[in-house]
């Protein structure tokens, strides 16, 4: 039988179906803040310590550096 992984702590902000975006629009040159408008147009309510984490591999995105 295969056991489901427990997931603690808050829910990322950012979701997945969000990261190639965030990381294409830092790879034109946009910085954190305009990262966050363009995603706030999309509909993700997000911060700039949220981005910047996702960017930086921190947690709770210390596995995505590695999958994008």
């Amino acid at each position: 039988m295969i056991e489901a992984r427990k997931v603690t702590g808050r829910p990322a902000s950012i979701p997945e179906w969000a990261f190639g975006e965030v990381f294409r629009l830092r790879d034109i040159g946009y910085g954190c803040r305009r990262i966050v408008r363009s995603l706030e147009e999309a509909g993700v309510f997000t911060t700039r310590s949220s981005v910047s984490r996702l960017l930086n591999g921190q947690p709770p995105y210390s596995d995505v550096a590695s999958q994008v």
